[in-house]
Order: structure tokens, then C-alpha cells, then sequence
């Protein structure tokens, strides 16, 4: 299936038709704390935390889709959003 970024132009007129949504996440490791934390420069307000990369995308992949519900007031997707995770040193 093909995925579209969001952001891009007539994204959410593709999400309100059902289509997966692709979300650019930064994920950065907090050694202090030991957690790897994911941010999303596409999707403002998603910030999550978990002490495992995988815990992590299933938190990413929850939130974006509550987030993206949140902006349409409605579901908006039967398929969780497409995570491009990307880990960056600090």
C-alpha cells in the first residue's frame, strides 16, 4: 500500500479518505534516564518514551493515531501510521 508523508501537499485530504499516512519520528537515546525518546517534527505533540526501540514504535504508532483522530475529530484510519524512525545522536 502506498504510504503519504504528512505534510506534504493534499495529506489530509488522502487521510480523510482512509490512506496510511507516513510520519518522519526523531529518536534520540536519554542515557541518563536509560529511555530512547521519539519526537516527530511532522505531527506537532507527539512525544513518547519507552526503555526499548519496539515498546517505542508501538507507543509512536498509539499516539499518532490519537493525535491524527484528535485533528479530524473522528477515525481517520483503519491501518496504524507508518513510523520513519530515525535514531540521532545527541
Amino acid at each position: 500500500m502506498f504510504a503519504y508523508r504528512l505534510g506534504f501537499p493534499g495529506w489530509r485530504l488522502y487521510a480523510k479518505l482512509g490512506g496510511q499516512i507516513k510520519i518522519r519520528v526523531n529518536v534520540i537515546m536519554d542515557e541518563e534516564v536509560g529511555v530512547f525518546v521519539a519526537t516527530s517534527p511532522d505531527l506537532q505533540g507527539l512525544v513518547c518514551e519507552s526503555d526499548t526501540v519496539s515498546n517505542l514504535k508501538s507507543s509512536v504508532e498509539m499516539a499518532a493515531i490519537a493525535l491524527l483522530e484528535r485533528k479530524f475529530k473522528k477515525q481517520v484510519q483503519k491501518q496504524p501510521p507508518i513510523a520513519d524512525m530515525r535514531l540521532m545522536s545527541i
